[in-house]
Order: structure tokens, then C-alpha cells, then sequence
């Protein structure tokens, strides 16, 4: 919450009282409408998706994709695990349609090695969007996550991680005293 406005809501659906019913979480992000255009969609972005195969073997997606101000994908590259078992797609390329008011643009990409891929991704700032594929899940996997604009594309070296360090801890899976006996030796080494 900024200001009284609230940017983000997590949600959590529970009705599986039987083993029949929905499960899901997700989240809710307030959109900047001036960010729906393709001048403000050009540049390089990071993403993270996670899905399924038709396996089923639960997948996951990490890379780089590049967009210019004329509706072209110009470069890309990502990592892909399925099931434990890695790939590397050397090459994102294609092109995308103009963002609409909800601020949905739609990417006609070429994968290689891979092929045609569908993605429609929805913008929420100048920083980042959501995305998730369209293909067929019957021959595809399906995929969804988000993208986040990598500031200065090219930049990162060694020397990028010196300094005061931003950490995230998710509690939960390990014991806390565990976490925090981490951070204290951690600390205690620095």
C-alpha cells in the first residue's frame, strides 16, 4: 500500500473440502494505463515461468527477451527444466501486436530449437508484466509467470554484487530457528 492505494493483493483459493473441488493462488496487481504502448514496452526484460508439460512433468522457464518500439521480439535466450532434465533455447525472435487498453499485447514467438510459441502477456508498468502461453497444452507446455525490465541490459558483472546486499527469506518450508541461525553466522563471517 502507497498512499491509501493498494498495488498488490495475494489471493488463496481453498474449497477442496473433499478432495473434488479448486485450489489456486495468485495475485492481483493495480495497472499503469500510460505504460500500454510500445514505446514503453521496448527493452529487455527478465522472466521467470513455471507450468506443465503434457507429461505431466512440472516445467520451468528462466531468460532474457528483447523488444524495440516497432513490434519486433529482437533477441532472446532462456533455460528450461523439465522434470530435472535442462535445455537451453538459444534463440527468442518473432514479433508482437500493439498493447490494447487492458494493456494486452500478444507475442508471435520463433523458438529455437523449438518452434512457433504463442504468449499473451499483460503489462502492469513500465517495469514489468504477466505473461502466459497460449499453444495447445496437448503438444505444449504450458507456462505462466511474469517479466521484469532488466535496467541497464549487458551491465552485470562481478562487481555488481559488491556492496550492500538485498536478501528475501521465505519461512515457511525451513524451521526458523534454522534461518536464523543461518543469519547469525552469516552476519558473525561478514
Amino acid at each position: 500500500m502507497y498512499r491509501g492505494v493498494a498495488y498488490t493483493v495475494r489471493i488463496t483459493q481453498f474449497n477442496d473440502n473433499d478432495a473434488n473441488d479448486n485450489l489456486g493462488s495468485g495475485f492481483l496487481r493495480l495497472q499503469d494505463p500510460t505504460a500500454f504502448n510500445q514505446n514503453t514496452f521496448a527493452g529487455t526484460f527478465l522472466f521467470g515461468l513455471s507450468g506443465q508439460n503434457p507429461g505431466p512433468v512440472r516445467s520451468a522457464e528462466a531468460g532474457l527477451i528483447t523488444f524495440d518500439n516497432m513490434l519486433n521480439i529482437t533477441s532472446g535466450s532462456s533455460d528450461v527444466n523439465q522434470g530435472g532434465t535442462h535445455r537451453s533455447i538459444t534463440s527468442i525472435t518473432g514479433t508482437y501486436t500493439a498493447p490494447d487498453s487492458t494493456g494486452r499485447t500478444v507475442l508471435t514467438e520463433t523458438l529455437t530449437p523449438g518452434g512457433a510459441s504463442t504468449v499473451a502477456v499483460y503489462i502492469i508498468d513500465a517495469s514489468g508484466g504477466v505473461a502466459m502461453t497460449l499453444d495447445s497444452q496437448a503438444a505444449h507446455t504450458f507456462f505462466i509467470g511474469s517479466g521484469m525490465r532488466q535496467a541497464n541490459p549487458g551491465s552485470f558483472t562481478n562487481g555488481s554484487l559488491a556492496g550492500p546486499d538485498v536478501v528475501r527469506l521465505s519461512i515457511g518450508i525451513e524451521d526458523k530457528d534454522d534461518i536464523i541461525a543461518d543469519l547469525d553466522q552469516g552476519l558473525a563471517e561478514a
